[in-house]
């Protein structure tokens, strides 16, 4: 990784902790009763469709907000917005202490990746940037459904019959 002037280099591991899944027993896996079970499929939808019915460590229990990291597959990254639920093997999360395209990794090498850190200074204007950029994007997106609401409203008066479109070549030669 190249070296950002200004910016210190530090590894991962250093500022986080990776929490490994723990491999759950699948003939304990159940449609109805017990805790959600997360599986890779389940990471983005933010619900589960199994639970797991047995005993178990709250270290594998994953609360809102918490970020889980899928390590197979697209190494898939979210905040957790469901309910409490357990992890499996193929998770970790990452835990405060103060995409890429690998097949499979664990939380041994992440930990140990060099990374670019910027000042705390930095750090503040680089947040300002993107919250002001969220912002920015929450008002188009309001602005694109606005559209979309009135493209589907004038769609249904076309369909049904409401609005009738006049061919702008039948409206030149009646003015002749």
């Amino acid at each position: 990784m190249s070296k950002i002037a200004g910016w210190n280099s530090t590894t991962i591991g250093y500022h986080i902790e990776l929490i490994n899944g723990y491999a759950f027993p699948s003939d304990r896996f159940t449609e109805g009763e017990g805790i959600p079970l997360i599986r890779i499929r389940d990471l983005n939808r933010h619900m589960t469709e199994v639970n797991y019915r047995g005993e178990y460590s709250e270290r594998y229990v994953v609360k809102k907000g918490d970020l889980l990291v899928g390590m197979d597959g697209d190494f898939s990254t979210t905040q957790w917005k469901g309910d409490d639920s357990l992890y499996g093997k193929a998770f970790f999360v990452l835990a405060s202490k103060q995409s890429t395209n690998l097949a499979s990794i664990n939380s041994t090498q992440l930990k140990g990746f060099v990374v670019p850190l910027p000042s705390y200074r930095e750090q503040i204007e680089i947040e300002k940037i993107i919250s002001g950029n969220e912002e920015t994007i929450k008002i188009y997106q309001a602005e694109l459904n606005k559209l979309l609401y009135f493209k589907r409203a004038l769609m249904q008066d076309l369909l049904t019959g409401k609005v009738r479109v006049t061919p702008l070549l039948e409206t030149k030669e009646a003015d002749s």
